[in-house]
């Protein structure tokens, strides 16, 4: 949501849909020349935004949908060669981090026209990469890898949690208070930063998928 009411949504075959409504009607707001799949999208305000592909290709907007410039930067081939990007999350307008199926995290300043990999990082598959406020960041992985930084990338220290099973979902409601779940439906919850996790209780014969939580705390999966 860029605000109350205007929200996009991304997917398959390089669709963008646009809701001016809260959701009740989306309308095609589709980059013209998009093949690959579209996973994300990130607005620094009303009109400017940029959607990505996992290959790595980006597009940009300067009228809030209604047209797309793909855009040259250092994350589209042939620099990634066959890795994919699978998540990129941006603290602010011009800081964010993206992740990789090759355990290769990705940091830019200055809203994605260039990025830098960043060094001394676990080897492992990445599948998502939050940033809860400017400096806190987590990423999670195959065999339960959570990492963390608190230093806006400069270093990053993988979390104990007790968990093997590849990590596919995680949510922070707070700098403090956040949830990770992995692909057996384990749920765990952090209360000091993401620094200790503890297992919450679920239905032990449910495999969730996706968790969300909202600001009071109620959750969803």
């Amino acid at each position: 949501f860029t605000d109350a009411l205007t929200a996009y949504a991304v997917g398959e075959k390089g669709i963008v849909l646009k809701t001016i409504d809260g959701g009740t009607t989306w309308l095609v707001s589709t980059p013209p020349t998009a093949l690959g799949e579209l996973f994300r999208i990130h607005f620094t305000d009303d009109n400017n935004g940029r959607a990505f592909e996992k290959n790595g290709i980006q597009w940009i907007t300067a009228n809030g949908g209604d047209s797309w410039t793909p855009v040259a930067n250092t994350l589209q081939p042939p620099y990634l060669g066959t890795t994919s990007i699978t998540d990129i999350s941006f603290s602010d307008n011009a800081n964010g981090f993206a992740v990789s199926d090759a355990g290769k995290i990705y940091y830019t300043a200055d809203a994605g026209n260039s990025w830098i990999e960043l060094s001394n990082i676990k080897s492992v598959d990445q599948n998502k990469v939050i940033s809860v406020n400017g400096n806190l960041q987590l990423s999670i992985g195959k065999d339960g890898t959570l990492l963390k930084t608190i230093d806006q990338g400069n270093s990053w220290q993988e979390i104990p949690n007790n968990l093997t099973n590849e990590l596919i979902n995680i949510h922070f409601i707070t700098p403090q208070v956040g949830w990770v779940l992995d692909n057996n439906g384990m749920l765990m919850q952090t209360n000091d930063y993401g620094s200790t996790w503890g297992s919450v209780p679920t239905l032990a014969s449910t495999n969730f998928k996706d968790i969300f939580f909202d600001a009071a705390g109620n959750g969803y999966a």
